[in-house]
């Protein structure tokens, strides 16, 4: 049994052109340099933020804990009351 020879020269292929294998064990795995604020980031910053909000789509307005609405109520009344006060004294 013979080996075939060949006359083509063999291509040479540059090592950092060569693919690097990926492992599906660390797919998910992100690297830790951190470059500082870029779009990307930006734009997942702001899809976690808008995840995170309890904002309907067709709300206006934010939505408010109880006990801040009880103390929005509570000087809203301290206003009023003073203003029928200084009304019913003129």
């Amino acid at each position: 049994m013979s080996v075939p020879i060949s006359n083509r020269p063999k291509s040479q292929m540059n090592i950092l052109d060569k693919r690097i294998p990926r492992n599906p064990k660390y797919a998910n795995v992100q690297s830790t340099i951190d470059t500082g604020d870029s779009l990307t980031k930006f734009l997942k910053r702001n899809e976690d933020l808008r995840a995170s909000k309890k904002q309907q789509t067709g709300e206006i307005f934010k939505r408010m804990k109880v006990s801040t609405l009880i103390q929005l109520i509570i000087q809203v009344a301290d206003i009023n009351s003073f203003e029928n006060l200084k009304n019913g004294e003129d």
